[in-house]
């Protein structure tokens, strides 16, 4: 994890410089901004084949066949053949493939969409985080590895972060764009589309709270029923059949340590931030219903999936938890926080080998 981390700090320090400038240039914190993506982008790019379990499974495989096609619709027909890839990811390879005959190029404009969507996100949330800097922190040490295999999902997840934002902004049809160009990478993101109208009703102050709670009642039955749900779905040829992978696949992966720090929010946020922070306070709820619904899904190995759509607002909510403390005993809450997750990540990446991204490998083939 020696060289993740590295470049995690260097990314950090650099953002730091332009987020605590004197002057605020927009130049400077733009350039700032630029180089913090740009540097873990290119160890993303420049990684060997087989760092990343996806690349095993369908990176490579796609970017071959858009290699070899010789128009676009011809490149998603064959890829649509051999994977139920989505359209928008199969013509960024098929673009790429044009001027580019490496797959290390899509490894690289990948993590460039990823970050700068997450990024942006943490940047359009600082007046309520604090420090968009260890936002962006947070985001790299938890889930930049996870990028690096769940390379889809993870554009899809990071569209998903910034369109939040437009939530709360209230501007509904940005947002639905959004989400629309998150499940062009990743469909179930088209599911966060609920999160608009989701929001709305659970800050609505003319429903009742016994209505909210049978909503949520409702909603979490859903959850525990997803399978019948599923099957429903295909048998109606309204899901693809490949969704029937989402069933009945084997125990999920050990996340104990982070539903803790995912419970751990939500109730510092309850007694603290309750209608103080409206927008963290939001993020919180959503947070929360993530370890839910990844404890439901914990059964299938695909499922769980879906909880990380929300559980990634932890970048915004960790921050936001440091507002609360006094600016002298901040610092030190701020290297506890750092200390947990990377603790987290160590036996996560590390010690547990999820994800297949450590040890670091570069094109060459040498083991850094």
């Amino acid at each position: 994890m020696l060289v993740y981390n590295s470049f995690f700090l260097i990314s950090y320090l650099i953002s730091l410089i332009g987020e605590h400038s004197k002057k605020k240039s927009k130049t400077l914190i733009f350039i700032c901004g630029f180089l913090a993506i740009m540097i873990p982008s290119l160890l993303a790019g420049f990684r060997a084949y087989g760092v990343g379990t996806d690349t095993h499974s369908y990176i490579q495989n796609v970017f071959d066949i858009c290699l070899h096609s010789n128009t676009i619709t011809d490149a998603v027909s064959l890829v649509k053949q051999v994977s139920n890839i989505e359209v928008l990811y199969t013509t960024m390879n098929y673009i790429i493939s044009r001027f580019f005959d490496s797959v290390n190029v899509v490894y690289f404009i990948s993590e460039v969409l990823i970050l700068s969507f997450s990024y942006l996100a943490c940047y359009k949330n600082k007046e309520y985080i604090g420090s968009y800097s260890f936002s962006y922190l947070i985001f790299l040490m938890l889930f930049f590895n996870k990028s690096l295999n769940m390379c889809r999902q993870s554009i899809a997840i990071s569209i998903i972060l910034y369109a939040s934002t437009f939530i709360f902004e209230k501007k509904c049809i940005k947002y639905f764009v959004f989400c629309l160009l998150a499940s062009g990478f990743h469909f179930p993101a088209i599911c966060m589309i609920m999160l608009y109208p989701l929001i709305y009703f659970v800050n609505n102050g003319s429903i009742s709270k016994m209505k909210k709670i049978f909503v949520i009642i409702l909603i979490i039955c859903g959850l525990f029923f997803y399978e019948n749900l599923i099957v429903l779905g295909v048998n109606y040829q309204l899901l693809d059949s490949h969704y029937l992978n989402y069933l009945n696949s084997g125990g999920g992966i050990i996340m104990i340590e982070y539903i803790f720090i995912l419970i751990t929010c939500f109730l510092i946020f309850t007694l603290k931030v309750h209608q103080k922070n409206f927008i963290i306070s939001n993020y919180s709820y959503l947070l929360f219903m993530s370890s839910i619904i990844y404890l439901i899904g914990l059964k299938s190995d695909y499922a769980y999936r879906i909880s990380y759509y929300l559980m990634y607002f932890i970048i915004f909510c960790i921050p936001a938890i440091l507002l609360k403390f006094k600016s002298n005993n901040r610092i030190f809450i701020k290297m506890f926080c750092i200390v947990i997750i990377f603790i987290y990540t160590y036996v996560y990446y590390q010690v547990y080998g999820l994800d297949e991204t450590v040890p670091y490998r570069i094109v060459e083939g040498f083991t850094i």
